[in-house]
């Protein structure tokens, strides 16, 4: 386990330099209004799955006028037009990403943000997850896991979608035979969380992995198969990119 740990240690690092984009606590982790918040999960731009970030805050000056931005691709898009309906359930954006103008309409839900572009033609409307105090899962993972019967580790995708308390993801790796995990159900706590469901392989068993936010956008933590029979288990260390 202690080479485990040391393997696993260089993708620690290289994910808190580079998989947040985030300095600080979202807004929605400090304000109350559900206006301004911040959502997170999966888009297709070009016809391919990516992760996205949608913040929406409040200008620094005295007229706390709403901003917000989208960050995707490696980029972070401040909004140059932004605004609500009366009954502040839709929010409305335009910004520019690589040379060029998109123009948003988003339906704001308790739980997530629903968008729908008008410019440019073609997108399709994606739903993005709310976060609270700065976390929610939804999104694409890399990283790596270990394995204490294969003793080593294989690089990993997690693709996990958050609703408030409800989870939905699915990953797949090769330790002594393929193995695909589906997880069904999950908890937060804090910094902590606690993901469940089942693996199949030859077998079908149950797995849990109990881990932490280690940045907004890195996770890292210990898997297991088998329940207390433990036919598997290891450590875990996964990065969200937004590239």
């Amino acid at each position: 386990m202690t080479f485990m740990r040391l393997a696993l240690w260089p993708l620690l690092i290289t994910g808190l330099m580079c998989a947040s984009c985030r300095k600080a606590a979202p807004i929605a982790a400090r304000q109350p209004n559900e206006t301004l918040s911040s959502y997170v999960g999966i888009a297709f731009f070009s016809g391919s799955p990516m992760n996205v970030l949608l913040v929406t805050t409040e200008s620094t000056d005295s007229s706390h006028a709403l901003a917000g931005s989208i960050t995707y691709q490696s980029q972070t898009s401040a909004f140059s037009e932004v605004s609500t309906d009366p009954q502040a359930d839709t929010l409305f954006f335009n910004y520019t990403h690589a040379n060029a103008n998109y123009h948003a309409w988003a339906l704001i839900q308790p739980l997530a943000i629903e968008v729908h572009f008008t410019e440019p033609t073609g997108i399709v409307p994606f739903r993005l997850n709310r976060e609270t105090s700065g976390h929610n899962m939804s999104g694409i993972w890399t990283g790596d896991m270990s394995s204490t019967l294969l003793q080593g580790q294989r690089s990993v995708t997690l693709t996990m979608d958050q609703l408030g308390s409800a989870f939905a993801g699915e990953a797949a790796v090769n330790f002594v035979e393929p193995w695909t995990f589906e997880i069904t159900t999950g908890s937060v706590t804090g910094n902590g969380f606690q993901i469940s469901g089942t693996v199949q392989g030859s077998n079908l068993y149950p797995t849990t992995w109990n881990g932490n936010y280690v940045g907004f956008d890195t996770i890292s933590g210990e898997w297991n198969a088998g329940g207390e029979s433990a036919i598997d288990g290891g450590q875990f260390l996964f990065s969200r990119l937004f590239q």
